[in-house]
């Protein structure tokens, strides 16, 4: 398994086809005083696009996203994209960051270099870590897909990356969203290979049937409070893990229908209070945008879903309990319900237990300085 390195390198012809797509859009009617109630509103989306039209420069994000040293690698078939950043000092421990949906490996540019050579900002060298950032299959430049890869299957190939693609025995892994599903995959189903678990979610559902403690007063509330807030994120979930194709033919080709669909989706996951400028500005959100459009990866992005439901990735087994030591950094924006301590313990084995102020479904991004605060404080433990 011989790793190969990667340079990011749109096509003049792609670029200026986007051009011409955003030049060409048709708009939609929008309710008066629609805002954002019925999704991406109208006004600012198209000065979004006149943006990424006029004045979003995608060679100058090239060029900083290469600086970077980026790679691909096949693994049963498949073409793993990640960033292998070598860290400072004598051992540095490796660690493997794991994004979630809709997101990219864009989430943790701001993070790579300060966990990987933390004297340079201001830090311990003894703090450093090997940084990998991996590109889940499916999204950006792991693609194409052949097929649809659950939560569970992916963590296979990521073991693979890991140990037989770059040698390390043992790693440390975050992840969050669905990243953290991976993640707690690893957990369960290669445990000798992991240091150590660190999640911004805690996707599994203990087993709480026959034989399961009975749940406490706070656990009955928290999943009270979690069936009537999901219904809310429902909707696009619902389409993604069973019609996904159909929905994709009209993102794959119109960047204003992949923008209006991902745009309403940073703006609701992240913590932006209602203004997704609060925490992405208009240059990151172009460079997400053209991410998913150059790399057509719309669709088997969203096979992710799908196939997560049908691996039943979610639901743990009678007396199954993942027991990496796991470290827990709750980023959930404000209205994201968080599980009682207790209740994750069902699923976990908890080491350390963090509840942050601030910081949404892209802590890496939005909390940067506490987010490698957290994982830090978790290694140093461990």
């Amino acid at each position: 398994m011989n790793p190969r390195i990667f340079r990011i390198a749109v096509q003049d012809a792609a670029i200026a086809d986007l051009r011409r797509r955003l030049n060409a859009a048709r708009w939609p009617d929008e309710p008066a005083d629609a805002g954002w109630r019925y999704g991406t509103e109208l006004g600012y989306l198209g000065k979004l696009a006149a943006f990424w039209q006029e004045s979003f420069d995608w060679r100058a994000q090239e060029e900083m996203l290469n600086r970077l040293p980026h790679y691909l690698v096949e693994i049963d078939g498949q073409p793993p994209h990640f960033i292998h950043l070598a860290g400072s000092g004598r051992a540095p421990r490796p660690l493997l960051l794991l994004h979630g949906w809709p997101s990219s490996f864009l989430e943790f540019l701001a993070v790579a270099e300060p966990l990987a050579h933390p004297e340079r900002h201001g830090g311990d060298e003894r703090d450093a870590f090997d940084v990998v950032i991996a590109s889940l299959p499916g999204f950006t430049f792991s693609t194409p897909l052949k097929a649809p890869l659950g939560p569970r299957a992916m963590a296979a190939a990521l073991r693979k990356l890991m140990t037989e693609g770059l040698g390390y025995r043992r790693f440390l892994v975050h992840g969050g969203d669905w990243g953290s599903l991976v993640a707690s995959w690893l957990a369960l189903d290669h445990a000798e290979t992991l240091a150590g678990l660190h999640l911004s979610t805690l996707p599994l559902d203990p087993w709480t049937g026959q034989g399961a403690p009975p749940l406490s007063p706070e656990e009955e509330a928290y999943r009270a409070v979690r069936a009537r807030h999901w219904p809310g994120d429902a909707a696009i979930e619902a389409i993604t893990a069973t019609k996904p194709q159909s929905l994709a033919f009209g993102l794959a080709d119109s960047p204003i229908g992949l923008a209006g669909f991902l745009v309403d989706q940073l703006r609701s996951l992240a913590d932006t209070g209602g203004n997704i400028e609060r925490r992405l500005s208009k240059q990151q959100i172009c460079t997400w945008l053209s991410l998913y459009w150059f790399t057509g990866c719309i669709a088997s992005a969203a096979w992710l879903h799908g196939a997560g439901k049908r691996e039943k990735a979610t639901r743990l087994a009678p007396g199954q309990r993942v027991l990496v030591p796991t470290g827990y950094a709750g980023f959930a924006a404000p209205d994201t319900p968080r599980p009682p301590r207790s209740f994750a313990a069902r699923a976990y084995d908890i080491l350390s237990w963090q509840e942050m102020a601030a910081g949404g479904r892209f802590p890496a991004l939005e909390e940067p300085e506490a987010f490698i605060a957290s994982l830090r404080a978790f290694n140093a433990r461990l």
